[in-house]
């Protein structure tokens, strides 16, 4: 004798209808024996017969001529990623690696509406300060291993430092600046983020490899500020008239309207360096960007005076009120890197541009 109940109203799902079977023989049919047996507290053997006398879990009225589609072994390609296996999205030697879950390698991200990562530290690296910028939050489990992290707020105040282990889960809002540097044994951990495909700017950095991964300045500037990171429309602007880089730093090749010669010399005086940044900004299509990337030479020159008191500049811009609304200063620790990067810092004190990060670099970097 079969008792059933009808505990789940009557739903309709796409196009046909679901009446769900309530009680011992519904949704346990699903589930082992080794399961069923301590949630039902009987022996193995007697779960098996009272599953398998019931092989229906629900009942379905369809119409007529109506067949069930069938499951497909393609279709687990779609809800389920081997993170052994997927493609690293990044892979440092001696340093770390990270997998990222998003609608291009696990479609399923899409529908839930949700991201993660995969993050595995070898011994001594560090997981330099970054934050996701497209994220209200970011849950955060450490798998294995142990570590410090230090978390900074939007005021640049530190407000939390502490000792991670194994078991630890904490939670990061949005635009919250994290930093972990992991013990010898190395650490691993998983985070999941409330939005689909989740972009984080970090940069790495390990003791074993400091000879291997010594960045230039211009290098690290790239990483941080490439329009790709931030899913935004960006700009990018090279104002170092006297040293352009940011066709190296990114690759990119053009024909120059400056010289036709690669490494000829800008001898230009402060007048013509005005009227060339006023031409790169206020006259060219930018189009509708939400952010416009300046990068700039150290110093308290022309170009920086021109780029920071000169809010005209930006006719072309209409999603901006002045041309500079901050300023990102990144040195290395040595005096006489940090001669410029104070000065740099004053002077924008002085014509009211905030200062929204300052970034020294640690000593492996040079």
């Amino acid at each position: 004798m079969l008792f059933c109940s009808w505990g789940i109203p009557r739903k309709l799902i796409r196009k046909f209808t679901n009446l769900y079977l309530t009680g011992s023989n519904g949704i346990f049919t699903g589930f082992s024996t080794e399961f069923v047996s301590p949630a039902w507290d009987l022996e193995e053997e007697k779960v098996k017969v009272l599953v398998e006398s019931q092989t229906n879990n629900d009942i379905i009225q369809a119409k007529k001529g109506f067949s069930m589609p069938e499951p497909k072994e393609e279709h687990r390609d779609r809800m389920a990623l081997n993170c052994e296996e997927v493609f690293l999205y990044i892979d440092i030697k001696n340093g770390g690696r990270v997998v990222v879950l998003e609608t291009k390698n696990l479609p399923l991200v899409g529908e839930v509406g949700l991201g993660a990562d995969l993050v595995r530290l070898d011994g001594s690296a560090m997981y330099s300060p970054g934050f996701s910028c497209d994220s209200a939050y970011q849950v955060t489990y450490i798998v294995r291993g142990s570590g410090r992290v230090q978390v900074v707020g939007v005021d640049g105040h530190r407000i939390l430092k502490m000792i991670l282990k194994a078991g630890n889960l904490f939670i990061v809002p949005r635009f919250i600046v994290v930093s972990k540097i992991v013990n010898p044994e190395g650490m691993e951990w998983f985070s999941i983020i409330n939005t689909l495909n989740c972009t984080v700017i970090l940069n790495w950095f390990n003791e074993e490899s400091e000879k291997e991964s010594r960045l230039l300045v211009e290098t690290l500037r790239s990483k941080l500020l490439i329009a790709k990171v931030y899913q935004l429309k960006v700009g990018l602007l090279d104002a170092d008239i006297y040293g352009p880089s940011i066709l190296t730093m990114m690759k990119l090749s053009g024909k120059t309207k400056v010289s036709e010669e690669k490494d000829a010399p800008i001898v230009w005086r402060g007048p013509m360096i005005m009227s060339a940044l006023q031409k790169m900004t206020g006259g060219v299509a930018w189009g509708n960007l939400d952010i416009l990337v300046v990068d700039m030479c150290p110093g308290t020159g022309d170009a920086q005076l021109t780029i920071s008191q000169r809010p005209q500049l930006t006719d072309s811009l209409s999603n901006f009120s002045d041309l500079l609304t901050s300023a990102l200063i990144v040195s290395t620790l040595q005096d006489i890197a940090l001669i410029d990067a104070r000065r740099g810092a004053y002077m924008f004190c002085k014509v009211e541009v905030p200062i929204r990060i300052s970034s020294d670099l640690h000593k492996h970097l040079c």
